[in-house]
């Protein structure tokens, strides 16, 4: 179990810059959720390419948590800013929290589906049913 290293003590940040994010291709229509297979629609050998994703995408975020509890906080590196803006103390510690909770939360209880055959489609991510 990984425990946060700070907690902030006003979760609503001032953001000075915006970022942007930039994806080709169409999203996949939501469906809606309820209790299913894990790898719907998925054959095995799918089903083995999201169980090494899984552990790979869990190494990933526990890295990055535990990256984000090393900086000097004098002295941001530049792969911070990079992806996540100008510096702020408060400001790392909710990408730290966000780390966190995704580590917690575990990539194995997501759903999903193989049935979309559309290949300029990479993923789709419901703003409203993620759970952290």
């Amino acid at each position: 179990m990984i425990v946060p290293v700070s907690t902030p003590k006003d979760p609503y940040a001032t953001i000075e810059d915006i970022a942007e994010i930039r994806l080709s291709g169409s999203l996949a229509v939501s469906h809606v959720l309820e209790k299913r297979d894990p790898n719907e629609n998925c054959l095995l050998d799918q089903k083995l390419q999201i169980s090494f994703a899984v552990i790979k995408a869990q190494d990933y975020a526990e890295s990055a948590y535990h990256y984000l509890g090393l900086i000097d906080d004098d002295h941001p590196p530049r792969r911070y800013t990079t992806w996540f803006g100008t510096y702020t103390f408060l400001r790392k510690v909710i990408v730290q929290e966000t780390f966190f909770q995704m580590v917690n939360y575990g990539f194995s209880k997501y759903t999903y589906d193989c049935s979309c055959i559309r290949t300029d489609v990479f993923a789709y991510v419901s703003a409203y049913i993620f759970q952290l």
